[in-house]
């Protein structure tokens, strides 16, 4: 198969995925007129059509859709991330009080 023909064969992946998702929503759903708290964008994001399979097997075993399982990874790795930012904020101050009281301790020492 060549780049061209995986191309077209994501692209189709892709809007059958897209109307998947569409199908699985209540047909009894209602949207709420207000704002969401949090509201949402929509970003394309390509996947390797090679690595679909597994996607799809995944969300299946989780009884949820492709879409859902890749959203939630995202945004889990996202609050990692952020974890990841208030983990050396707090390494950053306990190593600072180490060295003050190294520092203490010294001085104690050589007084």
């Amino acid at each position: 198969m060549n780049d061209q023909e995986l191309r077209d064969l994501g692209e189709d992946i892709e809007a059958r995925e897209a109307t998947t998702d569409r199908e699985m929503e209540p047909a009894h759903a209602v949207r709420s007129r207000r704002a969401p708290r949090d509201p949402s964008e929509v970003y394309s994001l390509r996947i390797p059509v090679t690595r679909l399979a597994e996607v799809r097997r995944i969300a299946a075993s989780e009884r949820t859709t492709s879409a859902a399982l890749l959203r939630r990874w995202v945004l889990e790795r996202l609050d990692a991330e952020g974890q990841g930012d208030e983990d050396e904020e707090q390494a950053k101050a306990v190593t600072d009080a180490l060295r003050r009281a190294i520092s203490m301790i010294e001085h104690r020492r050589a007084s």
